[in-house]
């Protein structure tokens, strides 16, 4: 970390910024220490009051069911200086006195909008992970705190005791601009008066580089110290999102805020001044900063989806919906309507025995299978059409009258297709799976009329297959889906897509690299369900070997768990006021499709050696392969091998779409 004094050149300084301030703090003109509570011992997810006030507006709106009070320009008007007047304190209360006295709100709405206002500010203070305090409390001079707000100094002091603990006992004293009638100028000569010193004995250290803190012009001795939030938006990286087209303005406020949470967490103490990355090549914190706040809005998506429709039961299917599962059970806790969810083991093994059910099917819709042709043919028999040895054995005279060996790989011929299209063993077999499959899955949704289904999406294969035999009526809900998905819908499919109307792949990419998002999303470390094993009382899933490498393995549950605990974040922060901070799809996605659509290099080299197979299909695939054909990410190829040739710069013009 490098440290900044605001009243000087910001040249690059060899010494850390904690260690700067220290350094200071110990010169013996200094007497007096202040800190900004909020920003240097506390993060804040506001970094602009804008957000607070809009939040504040949402539920202002909804309790006095007014949907167009204009609450945030309201609230904004008594912040401007050239209304508000020197010699006006302004803490809350004499804020809402005025609002009431002009007869813009009436006494109960002043009240109400007062204390949570008050509620809204200090609820969600955090305190650092940072030992500056520590380090400054050693130095055995007087430590305040001053925070230009409209909070006491008493309730400031009551967060800093409950976020520092018994820490917070070598801070003698919080000063705020409420408790003042007089300017910040005034407010440090009042300081200076207290403490028997002179302005100039005084060292102030900010977190936050906003216009208020500037005017203490009067201050020689100012430090900047950044705050998670101000870490991030100060990163110079070509690549952060924020930087693009000014869209931190843009974007909706609740996906501000929850990037403040995130940069609370991991950049509490990062030095991004000299990054060229904006997830700085780390798993968890892509997962913190990109996907985390994607999926909170997918699941706040479906809970809103399925308290609407009344489902008894939201599925998710494996191994997709694994990390939106887990979501699901997290925002429950303050979404008490939201109904059960399963996890449901579910893969495009069992629903084969579903849709091979003609000779046609079996013999020319050979993508169906996503079978390599490397594989053997007993292990093919075995796989897709679920026969076991005796039943090959069986069939086997049939496949050597036409000199096919069972050991010997399937090829890409249609001659075995047609044998097994109209062998009886082989329908039979499809028949009795289709049996089982229907049992297990009646016995895991059979008792419920109402079901929403979740997938990342693409063909809505699981869903028409359950459609089939389940009682139930059944719902989709999908990141996104293909153009076929059209034509299913009008046959009665019917299902919604977070990321909008279904795509046209074969005009245009998807709406994001689909292996990508799948693999991070998805249950890692399991193979995909093959078959099922019928015991005495109920039956278990059986599963492919998993083939992802350890180190794959490692590096998506560092993004998952980066994810999850960002979720875990914003409602320990926010909590039920999460209700209120709805965004579009869009912006939900804004960090994550940043990410995807244009990676730096290093950050594109988190997945530089992820690969992953399946045993059933035979092959292995890797996200980033060894030219652009064969990379299931190309933006991320892109990025590594800097191609500039016409192929990639065409690539990123035509296809890599950016959502602004």
């Amino acid at each position: 970390m490098r440290l900044y004094p605001i009243n000087v050149s910001t040249k690059r300084l060899d010494q850390s910024r904690l260690c700067q301030i220290e350094a200071f703090a110990r010169k013996p003109e200094v007497k007096i220490i202040s800190l900004s509570a909020v920003g240097v011992l506390l993060n804040s997810p506001y970094s602009r009051l804008e957000d607070l006030y809009a939040l504040l507006e949402r539920k202002f709106r909804r309790k006095f069911r007014d949907p167009v009070f204009p609450f945030l320009a309201m609230r904004l008007s008594l912040d401007d200086p050239s209304v508000v007047r020197e010699g006006t304190a302004r803490s809350l209360r004499e804020i809402y006195d005025t609002l009431h006295a002009r007869n813009l709100l009436s006494l109960g709405e002043a009240r109400w909008a007062c204390r949570v206002e008050g509620e809204l500010t200090i609820n969600v203070l955090r305190a650092r992970k940072t030992d500056i305090l520590q380090r400054l409390s050693v130095v055995g001079k007087p430590i305040i705190t001053f925070d230009q707000c409209a909070l006491t100094g008493c309730e400031l002091r009551a967060a800093l005791n409950r976020e520092l603990g018994s820490e917070s006992d070598a801070i003698m004293r919080s000063y705020t601009s409420a408790d003042f009638s007089s300017g910040s100028t005034e407010i440090f000569r009042s300081i200076a008066t207290d403490f028997a010193s002179s302005l100039d004995e005084i060292m102030h250290v900010v977190g936050e580089q906003s216009e208020l803190l500037k005017q203490c012009k009067i201050i020689k001795n100012k430090f900047y110290f950044p705050s998670g939030p101000a870490n991030f938006r100060g990163s110079k990286g070509p690549f952060t999102p924020w930087r693009r087209k000014n869209a931190f303005k843009k974007i909706e406020f609740p996906i501000r805020l929850y990037s403040n949470v995130a940069s609370m967490d991991v950049f509490d103490q990062k030095n991004l001044e000299d990054e060229e990355s904006t997830f700085l090549g780390d798993p968890y914190v892509l997962g913190h900063l990109a996907l985390g706040p994607f999926i909170l809005g997918l699941a706040r998506w479906v809970i809103k989806n399925v308290v609407q429709r009344r489902h008894d039961v939201v599925a998710f299917c494996a191994r997709d919906g694994h990390l939106l599962h887990l979501t699901y059970e997290i925002l429950r806790s303050i979404y008490p309507d939201a109904p059960q969810s399963k996890y449901l083991r579910i893969s495009r093994n069992v629903c084969l025995a579903f849709e091979l059910k003609s000779a046609a099917t079996i013999t020319f819709n050979r993508s169906l299978l996503a079978i390599s042709s490397e594989i053997s043919v007993k292990d093919f028999l075995s796989r897709r059409f679920f026969l076991t040895l005796e039943e090959i054995a069986e069939l086997n005279p049939t496949l050597e009258i036409n000199g096919i060996d069972i050991h010997d790989k399937i090829g890409l011929g249609t001659q075995l297709f047609e044998i097994l299209s109209s062998s009886a063993i082989v329908n039979f077999s499809l028949q009795r799976k289709r049996q089982q499959f229907s049992s297990f899955y009646l016995s895991e949704l059979g008792d419920f009329s109402s079901i929403g289904l979740f997938d990342v999406g693409y063909n809505l294969r699981a869903q028409r297959i359950l459609r089939s035999f389940l009682p139930a009526d059944i719902f989709g809900y999908y990141i996104s889906s293909f153009h076929e998905t059209v034509y299913l819908e009008e046959e009665g499919l019917a299902h919604l897509n977070f990321l909008g109307a279904p795509v046209n792949n074969r005009l245009s990419d998807s709406v994001f690299p689909t292996a990508l998002m799948e693999l991070m999303l998805s249950e890692i470390g399991v193979g995909s369900m093959r078959d099922i094993r019928h015991g005495p009382d109920s039956a278990e899933p059986l599963f492919e070997d998993n083939q992802s490498s350890t180190n794959s393995t490692q590096i998506v549950k560092q993004i998952q768990k980066g994810a999850l605990d960002f979720v875990k974040s914003a409602v320990d922060v926010f909590g039920k006021d999460i209700e209120y901070m709805v965004a579009t799809p869009q912006s939900y996605f804004y960090n994550l499709d940043c990410f995807m659509r244009n990676p730096s290099k290093k950050d594109a080299k988190i997945f530089s050696d992820i690969q992953f197979g399946n045993s059933a299909v035979g092959n292995t695939f890797r996200i980033i392969g060894t030219d652009l054909k064969s990379s299931h990410w190309k933006s991320g190829y892109l990025a590594i091998n800097k191609k500039r040739d016409l192929l990639g710069a065409l690539y990123n013009l035509c296809k890599l779409r950016l959502i602004s």
